[in-house]
């Protein structure tokens, strides 16, 4: 599963991890630049020191407990080539996640004025019939807000959903064919084997 990185903060998702449970024979880390791509169990400490070690673009493999690392840079443009399609989605996933963002941050703090005089309605037997119509009003306010918000979010978050089934078809089909490419790097000798 492809993940980004930035100052090689690592995110690694539940499909990888899922993934690698289903009996998978490779690991690897894909590296360009602050770009991360991987499939990996177990031994996330490995990670900042190979890409360290390997510099800013290679191609680490654990194959059948051997390790390999591609630096050749016919075979690295061939592995660009092949995340190029998961990669052209990366724009709009950004795009969508920005629109959300700003939603996201307004329903967090509805919910927090909601559930402040959710809270103090149920708690508070002492208030006043006064006290209590003002937060009664403002919770079918704050209730208001929160569905118009919600209702803002669900296309978003619809085409959030659809980009993230695309990307994940993407990177089925470049695992696939990257798993090929790299078993023929290491039959030819390009993968240079790791003592």
């Amino acid at each position: 599963m492809r993940t980004r990185t930035i100052a090689l903060t690592l995110v690694i998702s539940a499909a990888a991890a899922s993934f690698l449970t289903a009996g998978n024979r490779m690991s690897y880390i894909y590296k360009r630049g602050n770009v991360q791509t991987m499939r990996i169990s177990g031994e996330f400490h490995k990670i900042a020191p190979i890409a360290r070690k390997y510099g800013s673009e290679f191609v680490w493999i654990r194959l059948d407990g051997r390790e390999y690392v591609i630096r050749d840079a016919a075979t690295l443009a061939d592995v660009r080539n092949l995340f190029r399609d998961v990669e052209a989605l990366d724009p709009e996933i950004r795009a969508v996640e920005r629109r959300l963002r700003p939603l996201e941050e307004q329903l967090d703090e509805v919910e927090e004025r909601v559930d402040y005089a959710g809270d103090t309605l149920g708690d508070e037997d002492d208030l006043s019939d006064t006290e209590r119509e003002n937060l009664e009003d403002k919770l079918r306010v704050a209730e208001r807000e929160m569905r118009e918000l919600e209702s803002k979010m669900k296309p978003l978050e619809r085409e959030q959903e659809r980009l993230d089934r695309e990307s994940e078809r993407r990177e089925k089909i470049a695992e696939a064919k990257f798993e090929k490419l790299v078993e023929r790097a290491i039959a030819d000798g390009i993968a240079q084997r790791v003592q």
